[in-house]
């Protein structure tokens, strides 16, 4: 749960510094029991990133902004990975951005179970 929330924070940092004069961050999420993925969607209304730059977008330290460490979206596709998950961010300068993060859906039966230590007898 706090890795989510760091890659959730990440976005929405990402989506505010875009947006200088304002706008709308529209987060939503698709997805059914039925299917094997939930979809996570950020998206702004900013300034958009250049084609030429999107390739690097994911790279540590690399920011089209001259405030910040360039670490967040680095960050977010590190922890999406480790979950098996994939990160699509698709941008048109002017119009916005939109990341897309794909996760696979986990049963309850699939989900980490906790392993209880019996009590030493005395």
């Amino acid at each position: 749960p706090d890795e989510l929330k760091e890659v959730l924070i990440n976005l929405l940092e990402n989506a505010r510094g875009a947006m200088p004069d304002g706008g709308v961050i529209h987060v939503r999420a698709s997805g059914s029991e039925f299917e094997s993925t939930l979809n996570v969607f950020v998206e702004d209304e900013g300034t958009g990133i250049p084609a030429e730059l999107l390739p690097r977008v994911f790279e540590p330290q690399f920011s089209t902004r001259s405030k910040g460490a360039g670490l967040g979206l680095a960050i977010v596709q590190r922890l999406v990975d480790s979950w098996g998950g994939s990160v699509e961010l698709t941008s048109e300068p002017g119009r916005g951005t939109t990341v897309n993060i794909a996760l696979r859906a986990v049963s309850a039966d699939e989900s980490p179970a906790t392993e209880e230590t019996p009590a030493a007898e005395a």
